[in-house]
């Protein structure tokens, strides 16, 4: 295990209370209609995502995050790639058809022992793609290669969490945050908050899906966003704990 892995892990927060979560393998979260979406990013600079989330098995495949694709055109993806061969994983943001990250995790790969923290930061106001990505509280210090503004809203596909194309690895989502801004820093540390997930209502984050407000727990599960953008999202599979 690296020494980051050994840094982390070892100091983790109290453990999650009274939260839901939804699995995935195939059954997305997607906005019940456009407008209940992520149309806020339409043409944006900036752009902040935040999850916590816990793999259900391993193997060379994807944890996908947030993914936006129309036909041949990849308009957003976040996401996660296993090498259980290589026994490493890499952290991807690609926006508008350009990878803007993709950074390499050493000795971990394997995302099922526990929840993790992710929170991605992009701003690209300078033109330099400038990204931060912090993972269970702890700066990767990655280096953007490329850069990107999302395109107009007119041409955006319907946004998916936990589903996406390729080989996947099937996972629980839950505290789900999407900025229109980039965060700072100790935004992002606060947001972790040494691995509790809290009351993120004060970084006015676009969508909040907190999943402990789905109406219902059976397959059809609707979960109000609990931040500006209004509207439900709909998760097609069924809620856990």
């Amino acid at each position: 295990m690296s020494k980051y892995y050994q840094s982390i892990l070892n100091v983790q927060g109290s453990s999650f209370s009274n939260t839901k979560s939804f699995f995935t393998s195939s059954d997305p979260m997607v906005p019940l209609a456009s407008s209940d979406g992520i149309d806020f990013l339409s043409l944006s600079t900036k752009a902040s995502f935040s999850f916590w989330f816990k793999a259900n098995t391993t193997g060379n495949a994807t944890i996908p995050l947030i993914i936006m694709v129309a036909g041949r055109s990849s308009q957003l993806r976040v996401q996660i790639n296993t090498d259980l061969t290589q026994n490493n994983s890499t952290i991807q943001l690609g926006i508008n058809s350009t990878v803007i990250v993709s950074h390499q995790i050493s000795n971990f790969s394997d995302w099922s022992t526990s929840w993790h923290h992710i929170i991605y930061s992009y701003d690209n106001t300078s033109g330099n793609g400038d990204c931060t990505i912090f993972l269970d509280g702890v700066n990767l210090n990655v280096s953007s290669i490329g850069a990107a503004n999302f395109p107009d809203s007119a041409s955006f596909a319907q946004a998916t969490i936990g589903t996406g194309t390729g080989a996947l690895i099937p996972a629980y989502y839950t505290q789900i945050g999407i900025w229109d801004t980039n965060l700072t820093n100790s935004e992002m540390t606060a947001i972790y908050n040494s691995g509790c997930p809290s009351d993120i209502s004060s970084y006015s984050p676009e969508v909040w899906l907190k999943i402990d407000d789905a109406v219902t727990q059976g397959p059809g599960v609707s979960v109000p966003n609990s931040g500006s953008a209004s509207g439900r999202w709909f998760i097609a599979g069924s809620l856990g704990t």
